[in-house]
């Protein structure tokens, strides 16, 4: 008994001393409390241009690190993230970090009782940090991103076996803070389950129309023109975008020859993606599928930071237990080269 409440003091403070390691930083050539993250400062810029009544796609701001950045999440998400433009920067940062944190165990949870395997505490504590590690989990922390919000909305809709609302209502309202969450309509349609599809663009739509009623103006810009002004979220040249267009771009691709290289690079990502999902799905290993839905996506997206791949979380989990079940060589291969890639 005294063991195991020792072990469990040792992963309590272990996770003590990572919440304090992100959320002190050494910055600019000190330490700062609390640690510095620019995509919250943007979220609460934007937010606060929307509770103010100023354009929320016009020019912002300048971040607390001087840059002038853009917001480019649809109006519906300003309104979601409002909450932190209303505290101070410590406590946003705090809420944020807990939040994400909190979110990380559940979606873990989740993935080990979808895979069959037990949840306790100490299996829970060991994989949250070790998942801690991984480039995009760490990136998302340190820079004040949602991912692992979208991430848990889309795990808890398609993973929980008998859920209290409506399957696709998650996945519709991650779609409409972040587009790219769309994407796991493909899932609901080849596991055939078109009710949770519709229910996904329904509550997409119901969510886009709260952002008509509370921000016209904001609407109107953002679907009509910010939404398509594809400069406004970076260039494809940085390394950290991890799309097949990002690969194109630093392969010396031309920006006028790179559509035409890319759409039927899209096409057969798709394809693939579909058929591996399917098979995925037919297997009973619903982990795995959704793992491929999400890495068909990230592949195809115009610009996928690597912060978005949180997704590696799911991914690595479900291949690895799929290695163990079936003693597969290779699958052992995929998932410990994955793990590998994926560590900071």
């Amino acid at each position: 008994m005294r063991a195991r409440l020792g072990n469990k003091y040792v992963l309590l403070g272990a996770q003590l001393i990572v919440l304090v390691a992100v959320l002190v930083s050494y910055n600019g050539g000190r330490w700062r409390f609390p640690a510095y993250r620019v995509d919250l400062d943007v979220y609460r810029l934007g937010s606060a241009a929307l509770l103010h009544g100023q354009a929320l796609y016009g020019t912002l701001p300048p971040t607390g690190d001087g840059q002038s950045l853009l917001f480019t999440y649809p109006p519906f998400a300003a309104i979601v993230l409002a909450p932190l433009a209303l505290l101070p920067y410590w406590a946003a940062c705090l809420a944020l970090t807990l939040l994400t944190l909190g979110l990380l165990a559940v979606v873990l949870v989740t993935v080990l009782r979808a895979l069959g395997l037990r949840s306790d505490w100490r299996r829970v504590g060991v994989l949250l940090l070790a998942a801690e590690v991984l480039e995009p989990v760490l990136r998302t922390l340190y820079a004040g991103q949602i991912d692992l919000l979208l991430l848990a909305l889309v795990v808890l809709d398609v993973l929980v076996d008998t859920p209290r609302w409506p399957r696709g209502l998650l996945i519709g309202l991650a779609a409409a803070v972040k587009l790219t969450p769309a994407v796991f309509l493909l899932y609901f349609l080849l596991r055939r389950d078109g009710r949770a599809a519709v229910t996904a663009v329904v509550t997409f739509l119901a969510a886009t129309a709260l952002g008509f009623l509370l921000a016209g103006a904001d609407s109107v810009r953002y679907w009509t023109g910010a939404l398509w002004d594809t400069g406004r979220v970076g260039e494809p040249t940085y390394a950290g975008d991890q799309s097949l267009l990002g690969l194109l771009a630093r392969a010396g691709v031309p920006p006028e020859a790179r559509t035409a290289w890319w759409l039927p690079l899209v096409a057969v990502v798709l394809v693939l993606t579909a058929w591996g999902v399917r098979r995925a799905l037919a297997a009973g290993e619903t982990t795995v599928a959704l793992g491929l839905n999400a890495v068909g996506g990230l592949l195809v997206s115009p610009i996928s930071w690597t912060h978005h791949w949180v997704w590696a979380v799911v991914v690595l989990l479900g291949w690895a237990e799929l290695a163990r079940r079936t003693r597969r060589r290779g699958v052992a291969v995929l998932a410990g080269a994955g793990a590998v890639l994926f560590v900071a």
